[in-house]
């Protein structure tokens, strides 16, 4: 059920993040703002827990990206934060609207494979059910 919840954040985050672009919100100036790096690392440090719990309750190879990902990401941001706040003017470079419309389609998909991973953990059979014979024994 992990997963499912996590599925559901990350598509929260991207309907925040969609909703904060439409409302004209500065995404790009709150991102590489360096008074929000505790923000971002307690943002991160939850997404990690929640991935590290739902890897708990069913490794799957995706759950272990995403952890990764997030461990990634903390470690830049403590590690490397001048080279990344650096970057910011390769970013904008880039287009900011197309760096937050990346943002929202890969917590988007994140979101969705999440929920589909929950899916296959609820619908799969069970080591139980294919280790008793459907076919009746001649006795």
């Amino acid at each position: 059920m992990l997963t499912f919840t996590l599925g559901c954040l990350y598509l929260l985050e991207g309907l925040v993040i969609a909703w904060l672009l439409k409302n004209n919100f500065n995404l790009f100036g709150f991102i590489y703002n360096r008074a929000n790096k505790k923000f971002f690392l307690i943002l991160d440090l939850i997404f990690s827990a929640l991935c590290l719990l739902s890897i708990a309750e069913q490794a799957h190879w995706f759950l272990m990206i995403l952890f990764l990902m997030h461990v990634v990401n903390s470690g830049t941001l403590l590690l490397y934060s001048n080279s990344f706040y650096e970057t910011k003017n390769e970013m904008r470079e880039l287009g900011e609207t197309t760096i937050v419309n990346s943002m929202i389609g890969l917590v988007s998909v994140a979101g969705i494979f999440c929920i589909y991973i929950t899916c296959l953990l609820y619908t799969s059979p069970s080591p139980r059910d294919l280790s008793t014979s459907r076919m009746p024994s001649s006795a």
